[in-house]
């Protein structure tokens, strides 16, 4: 059956029901080693190819957006330009595939390009993106925090994708690293707008902060009033500053039922665990000890896999490997996929 067919319900939960109990910094659990690496204060590496992904992230290959861009390694075939949605590629079988959990569960990378050195585990034929929703159920869009995308683009997005694929999105560097949440009403307003194209496919909004954006409780407050005045999906927060892992912005996320991201690399240890709300449960997997290249080894995964398994009162977890530099995130969401259906 297809990738998104496996998850137990195709609609996408929204932000609003009960609050829901998920595995906490006290919680008996495994201990990533990518955790341990961090209490051991080895630091992550950040290297000159990633300062240039963060500026241009996809600039290499098709791009999350359609849009033309630079050709490097990544996939082969023309890249569309912005224009109507498109007839998606049919749909084949994917023998196989197992139920994964009872509740919602989506792996996925951060865009959707398909590295040359896994372009045999995807169909042939369509674009970049019908291929990858294929086999993955997800995907974590990227490039709407550098430049806006037209509806037209998010139409055509979730014409090539199959019923239950969907899009979790990151919302404008504008709101979150310009504006730091202050005064964000005019762009997040067309940001929801633009986005509301994808329908039903338009998962958990993704607000990244700035390292340097401490937590203010009147801030944080009044942003998440105006976000909450437009919209009750599903929203994540990753925040960078050491401030925001404190009992005081856990209770203001959960009020405004808003999970807190659960990284890795972690900038403190409780950053590794999920937070805030319980509904959701967001985890971003950047590469441990080399950020954004680095795959994860066979034990991490398999470690990771039972504390998906465990988080079963969320209404959806939501696993994104962002180690996309050379591919690697590619591998780690389709092994992660496999160990979550029994393989």
């Amino acid at each position: 059956m297809p990738a998104a067919a496996i998850l137990s319900s195709p609609r996408l939960p929204t932000c609003r029901g009960p609050s829901a109990t998920v595995l906490g910094p006290g919680s008996a659990r495994p201990v990533l080693p990518c955790e341990e690496a961090f209490r051991r204060t080895e630091p992550a590496v950040v290297t000159a190819d990633h300062r240039l992904r963060v500026e241009d992230r996809d600039a290499i290959g098709e791009d999350d957006s359609g849009d033309p861009v630079r050709r490097a390694t990544i996939g082969d075939g023309p890249i569309p330009t912005d224009g109507p949605p498109r007839d998606a590629v049919p749909i084949q079988p994917d023998p196989g595939a197992g139920e994964m959990s009872s509740h919602d569960v989506r792996v996925g990378c951060a865009g959707w390009s398909i590295p040359r050195q896994h372009a045999d585990r995807f169909p042939e034929g369509g674009s970049h993106l019908a291929r990858y929703a294929q086999r993955l159920p997800a995907v974590e869009v990227n490039s709407s925090f550098y430049r806006p995308h037209r509806p037209s683009t998010y139409a055509r997005w979730a014409a090539e994708t199959p019923e239950g694929f969907a899009f979790s999105l990151k919302i404008p560097k504008e709101i979150t690293h310009h504006r730091r949440l202050v005064a964000a009403d005019g762009p997040l307003g067309r940001f929801l707008d633009e986005t509301a194209a994808l329908g039903a496919k338009r998962g958990p909004l993704l607000v990244q902060l700035p390292p340097s954006l401490a937590f203010d409780a009147g801030t944080v407050e009044a942003f998440l009033a105006v976000l909450r005045g437009r919209h009750d999906g599903a929203v994540a927060c990753e925040p960078r500053h050491p401030s925001w892992f404190a009992p005081e912005a856990d209770r203001l996320l959960t009020d405004r039922e808003v999970a807190r991201v659960a990284a890795d690399p972690a900038v403190v240890p409780r950053a590794a665990d999920p937070g805030g709300w319980g509904g959701l449960v967001y985890r971003r997997l950047h590469g441990s000890p080399e950020m954004y290249r680095s795959a994860y080894p066979a034990a991490t995964l398999d470690d990771l896999a039972v504390r998906i398994a465990g988080e079963a009162d969320a209404d959806a977890v939501w696993c994104i490997f962002d180690n996309t530099a050379i591919g690697a995130a590619t591998a780690d969401a389709l092994a992660m996929l496999g160990r979550l259906r029994g393989r």
